[in-house]
């Protein structure tokens, strides 16, 4: 985010009672990069560890739980959940995990949960289990056309709610993401 100028300064406060987003670096300890987020209780070192990692969030999501007003949005961002599937060689054990964490968020008033996956990695059946564990599904593609690099959004479904099955050209500006479905090309 901080790379696109995007200031968050007002949602990622100091005083946990006005935190209203929390990023869970997933993706870092399962590389040799080094901790791409400063937010040290929300760093996973080893992905493989369905135990440490549930407790890390049970405690997170059961202190949003006790403080989260009702008239204000928390957004809970995991980054990515990639890295938990490609070094837990057992689907089930994730999947139980994945679902038990879902459940555990939908306690927390007003809180999304945004899982990134990235398609391709993990074969089909893992995939369509986990558009079919979150419920609502959003697509981002990059697409090679006339020897240049496009960005697609598709809204694969969104739980009792009517939306475009189209492909949604966007960009992502200073400003965050731009949906123009005439196209930007």
């Amino acid at each position: 985010m901080g790379r696109f100028d995007w200031d968050i300064s007002r949602y990622d406060s100091k005083d946990s009672s006005k935190r209203r987003i929390y990023v869970v670096d997933a993706f870092s300890g399962a590389t040799d990069l080094p901790q791409q987020t400063s937010l040290q209780e929300l760093f996973v070192k080893n992905p493989s560890n369905l135990d440490e990692m549930f407790a890390m969030f049970d405690s997170l999501i059961s202190k949003l739980a006790s403080m989260a007003p009702e008239d204000s949005a928390i957004r809970i961002v995991v980054d990515s959940v990639s890295p938990i599937l490609s070094t837990t060689p057992d689907f089930s054990k994730v999947y139980r995990f994945l679902r038990r964490l879902v459940v555990r968020i939908a306690l927390v008033n007003n809180a999304v949960a945004l899982f990134v996956a990235h398609l391709g990695m993990h074969g089909s059946r893992v995939e369509t289990a986990l558009k079919q564990l979150t419920g609502n599904t959003l697509e981002m593609l990059r697409i090679v056309e006339k020897d240049e690099d496009r960005t697609y959004l598709r809204i694969e479904h969104l739980r009792e709610t009517y939306h475009t099955t189209k492909m949604l050209p966007y960009i992502i500006t200073n400003k965050g993401l731009a949906l123009n479905p005439q196209g930007f090309f």
